[in-house]
């Protein structure tokens, strides 16, 4: 590894090379229409910003201890419009649903409409293992309710996966699905030339044009939101990546290394039962 390594402050063990100070940034990720604002009408790709805004709320949850289980997706019918009111609608239920069932309401999503094939919308979610009963029966009936303006059921397809909450390699799997959208110019500066999909490859994601999405195509939830980070980083518990390099090993990317970090912290919190006899 050719960039130094941070020492971690959970562990005595140096951290993974990719938790190291950041090594990417402006100066040498070469980010195509970078000047363009991630919610510009039409986008084609998920851009280099956005995948690693779900990278790093991914990577957050983990820090908390809420692996992301849950695999949900939601194919619409009907016009753009109808569609992602229907998903906002859905997803303030969702949240509604969360607090009243006293679990974290932890989720990211991604928009996609591949030719010849409906709207829909992949999410990431954590539902905790007693809760999972539960929250299949709600997802169920809520996206069957029919639209109150013209009666219609928005949703055409929904299919829920759910998995114990400490599988990680399940996590990383569905998320380099749900980002296979990515932009394939994504490289670094310097080079020759920017194969296509290099930097997907790279990283074990598949990469295939989704379609063009008119409005926002990815999202996090508030929980695991750029202010929560802020607060995690200022407690010290979390700092992001932000992006990757050519050193980062597909291991190293793809760990459950801040998962472990919460299980020391929460070891660390709760003294041992020999201990508290003393």
């Amino acid at each position: 590894m050719s960039a130094k390594t941070k020492a971690s402050k959970f562990n005595d063990r140096p951290a993974p090379a990719e938790w190291a100070e950041l090594r990417g940034g402006p100066d040498n990720l070469y980010i195509p229409f970078s000047g363009m604002p991630i919610r510009s009408k039409g986008t084609r790709y998920i851009s280099a910003a956005e995948f690693f805004r779900l990278y790093d709320a991914v990577q957050l949850a983990n820090s908390y201890g809420w692996l992301m289980n849950a695999e949900l997706t939601i194919s619409f019918g009907g016009s753009d419009a109808r569609s992602q009111n229907a998903f906002r609608l859905f997803l303030a239920r969702y949240r509604a649903w969360c607090d009243y069932q006293q679990i974290p309401c932890v989720y990211v999503y991604v928009w996609e409409r591949p030719p010849n094939t409906r709207l829909h919308t992949h999410l990431q979610l954590h539902i905790p293992d007693k809760a999972q009963g539960k929250a299949a029966a709600w997802t169920r009936q809520t996206l069957e309710l029919a639209d109150p303006t013209n009666r219609e059921c928005p949703v055409a397809d929904k299919k829920l996966v759910v998995r114990k909450s400490t599988d990680v390699v399940s996590q990383w799997a569905w998320f380099r699905y749900i980002t296979k959208g990515i932009d394939p110019r994504i490289g670094w500066q310097g080079d020759l030339g920017v194969e296509d999909y290099q930097f997907a490859r790279r990283f074990g994601i598949r990469g295939v044009a989704q379609g063009i999405i008119p409005f926002k195509r990815t999202g996090r939830s508030l929980q695991i939101s750029d202010r929560a980070q802020r607060l995690a980083i200022r407690r010290g518990e979390f700092h992001p990546v932000g992006a990757m390099d050519w050193n980062s090993t597909f291991e190293e990317t793809w760990s459950d290394y801040w998962y472990r970090q919460f299980q020391l912290r929460k070891e660390r919190a709760t003294p041992s039962a020999i201990s508290r006899l003393f």
